[in-house]
């Protein structure tokens, strides 16, 4: 007699004890679902809202955390999910610019060619000292992106925009030495080229040490002061033409 009130003293104590984990899985699985929802919302609202205010929210490791003023280039602004205006045709000019405005004009393409001069002509004024955004090409960006360098984002091709400072522009005199990259002949801080990266990958190097060189027209040479950066060191000059917008911060850390 006393077993079997025994065992149906346990059944119930089995039976309470399930039910409150049921009940607390129940309420965690609540709280997980309410926190998520959460979460979105919040980070939807702070992207229209920094949209709206012409704002950039940095969060790559590229240039420090925190919020930039970001004037885009004209006919180019952020949307919720990509960058709207840059078109097909426009990323072409990205990858390639001089060459897709005269295949326009060689087809007597006159919206192609109104696309150009409109691309050209609007092209951000960047100097030395400025920091900027901008898209890499699709190639160099899918090889960014698998090794980590970049993250997802709303350039071209699902692919995140680069932040970085420009350290040389056209006429600018560039020479790599072991110790790093020199400007003008004045040494930049932390830009010794790595020949591997924090994986022991090889990494790609766009003129070796003892190289000289002098940017042309339209060229810009980015360079970031932290050594693990990714920039013109591996991939070399960019055009002007990739930059999307300049940028001033505001608040960052």
């Amino acid at each position: 007699m006393m077993m079997q009130q025994n065992e149906v003293s346990m059944k119930k104590a089995n039976k309470t004890n399930n039910q409150v984990k049921k009940g607390l899985f129940s309420r965690l699985g609540k709280i997980f679902v309410i926190g998520a929802v959460l979460s979105f919302s919040l980070s939807l609202g702070l992207n229209v809202l920094s949209n709206q205010l012409g704002i950039y929210i940095n969060v790559s490791s590229s240039l420090p955390y925190g919020f930039y003023k970001a004037e885009y280039r004209k006919g180019v602004h952020p949307g919720l999910f990509s960058i709207e205006g840059i078109n097909d045709f426009d990323y072409k000019m990205l990858i390639d610019p001089v060459n897709t405005s005269l295949d326009a004009v060689s087809k007597g393409d006159e919206h192609g060619i109104a696309l150009a001069k409109d691309f050209i002509r609007n092209t951000l004024k960047v100097e030395r000292g400025d920091v900027v955004l901008f898209c890499l090409n699709s190639q160099l960006a899918r090889f960014a992106y698998d090794r980590g360098y970049i993250a997802s984002g709303k350039c071209p091709g699902g692919f995140a925009p680069l932040g970085k400072h420009v350290v040389a522009v056209n006429g600018d005199e560039i020479e790599v030495k072991e110790r790093g990259v020199f400007i003008n002949g004045q040494f930049i801080a932390f830009s010794k080229i790595a020949e591997f990266d924090g994986q022991n990958r090889v990494m790609p190097m766009y003129a070796e040490p003892g190289s000289k060189f002098t940017l042309e027209a339209g060229e810009l040479y980015f360079l970031n002061p932290k050594a693990d950066s990714f920039d013109s060191r591996y991939f070399g000059p960019i055009k002007s033409f990739y930059v999307i917008a300049k940028l001033k911060p505001l608040w960052t850390f």
